[in-house]
């Protein structure tokens, strides 16, 4: 396995690929927040809460609420700056986790195909997920890519490259097709 010549080879993801993975969580806590607050704890705790009277149970609900929320920011952002890849003229490797890593390293002679996956968050933001696939059940995930058509025209090419074949010619001999997108539903 081999490591990046420098740190310049090694590649993020984009920004946005946080908002991708924190507003499911967001939308899901102001609900539960909502529920808590006009539903439950008044049925829960009928006396008060806290030294909350009845009417007031928003306020403890949203202020603990906004530290879990804080706290799955932190986790976002630390998902997000440990997500790295990058390629070399044999292999692309990805690298993720913030308390262990785990390092999935894909053999360009052995990529069979790229799937460009996107939802309708991903849309929106002008982002995309790569899942790469290769023989022997290699598999890799790159989401939040802005980029993505490039990235698969590299990918591409030095999977051409990596295979021994030369550049294709004027008939469009030796050229790999372009993926399809896909929508998740």
């Amino acid at each position: 396995m081999a490591d990046p010549l420098d740190e310049s080879a090694i590649r993020r993801l984009d920004p946005k690929v946080r908002v991708i993975w924190g507003w499911g969580v967001a939308l899901l806590a102001l609900i539960v927040w909502f529920l808590l607050s006009f539903l439950l704890g008044p049925a829960l705790f009928p006396d008060g809460l806290l030294g909350f009277a009845p009417g007031l149970y928003a306020i403890p609900f949203f202020i603990i609420l906004l530290l879990l929320l804080a706290l799955y920011a932190v986790w976002v952002e630390l998902k997000y700056r440990n997500y790295v890849y990058y390629m070399t003229d044999e292999e692309i490797v990805i690298s993720r986790g913030i308390f262990g890593k785990e390092r999935t390293s894909i053999a360009l002679e052995k990529v069979q195909d790229v799937h460009v996956l996107r939802t309708l968050p991903e849309k929106l933001l002008g982002l995309a997920t790569l899942k790469i696939e290769a023989a022997e059940m290699d598999q890799g995930v790159l989401p939040g890519i802005s980029d993505y058509k490039t990235l698969i025209d590299e990918i591409l090419k030095r999977m051409e490259h990596a295979r021994g074949r030369t550049e294709p010619d004027e008939a469009g001999m030796g050229q790999t097709a372009r993926p399809q997108e896909q929508d998740k539903k």
